[in-house]
């Protein structure tokens, strides 16, 4: 995979550095760390309108977060994390990425006891390195949540996020038209809810629709007119051949998602999901994907 082995040192050092600082301020943080892995099928990778341009693919995506978590008060809790992420595909191998990156959560409780609503916000940033560099950027998310259990059983939660991703290459495909197909600005808003089984056992309920930018790969030359007008960016995308172009338009994805995970000891979690995405953009350039997983994660 080609990425800066210094860059992202440099990223992770910085992130552990003040990480460490923050700690030695406060002698009563807990250090944590979580790892999962998945094996997905995306059946649309190329997010695609037309039969001769939707392929898919399995891949394996592992996650580790690492930080502090402090207990500022009874109603008040600060979490600092590192996050390292990587993807890797089966066949289209352009996919392949690592991504390094940071999250601060802050977290108020409106009460004391199981049931008191809570809200919280959170930041984060993290930089994209793909084996292919059309893909290269750097993603940020500013989020608030809010939450609340109302029952043994249940517990619901919402966010409300704000998300840019940016883009290194911006060169032009078309006279005119901006190169940075995979520069994109999105609101999303997630609802979840949570029914607990036993305590071991919990099934997700989930639902996200998100708005704004829409990035959709034509591998074959697609019917005359139907970007006209309606196009925002274009580049190249040679993981999908050498006349492929991603194009970037206005869109809104509904997604719908259910998982049911178990406890296997302490702290390993097995977990079945699936995800089915709906996506209208403008223009009639509509498109569908479903993305079932199995999931395995470890945490101290």
């Amino acid at each position: 995979m080609m990425y800066s082995k210094t860059r992202c040192s440099k990223i992770i050092s910085f992130i552990f550095i003040v990480l460490s600082i923050i700690a030695q301020e406060n002698a009563h943080a807990e250090s944590f760390m979580n790892f999962e892995t998945k094996l997905k099928h995306d059946d649309n990778l190329t997010n695609a309108k037309f039969s001769s341009d939707i392929v898919g693919d399995s891949l394996v995506s592992a996650v580790v977060n690492a930080g502090y978590y402090w207990q500022l008060s009874d109603y008040n809790s600060l979490r600092a994390q590192a996050d390292l992420a990587a993807e890797v595909y089966n066949t289209y191998h352009g996919l392949n990425n690592v991504s390094l990156g940071g999250t601060v959560f802050l977290k108020h409780k409106w009460g004391l006891g199981l049931y008191e609503p809570w809200t919280a916000v959170s930041l984060s940033a993290a930089r994209l390195q793909y084996n292919q560099e059309v893909r290269d950027g750097w993603q940020y998310q500013a989020q608030i949540s809010a939450g609340k259990r109302i029952s043994e059983h249940w517990d619901l939660w919402a966010d409300l996020a704000l998300q840019k991703r940016t883009a290194d290459k911006t060169t032009e495909v078309d006279p005119g038209v901006s190169g940075a197909a995979f520069d994109t600005f999105n609101t999303a808003l997630k609802l979840d809810a949570i029914y607990a089984f036993d305590d071991k056992t919990f099934l997700t309920l989930g639902y996200q629709l998100r708005h704004g930018d829409v990035v959709s790969t034509t591998i074959q030359e697609a019917p005359s007119g139907t970007w006209d007008g309606i196009v925002k960016a274009v580049a190249l995308d040679p993981t999908f051949g050498a006349d492929a172009e991603a194009y970037t338009i206005n869109g809104a994805t509904q997604t719908f998602g259910v998982s049911i995970n178990t406890a296997i000891t302490t702290n390993v979690q097995l977990g079945l999901e699936y995800q089915r995405y709906i996506t209208h953009g403008s223009g009639g350039i509509n498109y569908y994907k479903s993305m079932p997983a199995v999931s395995f994660s470890y945490g101290f």
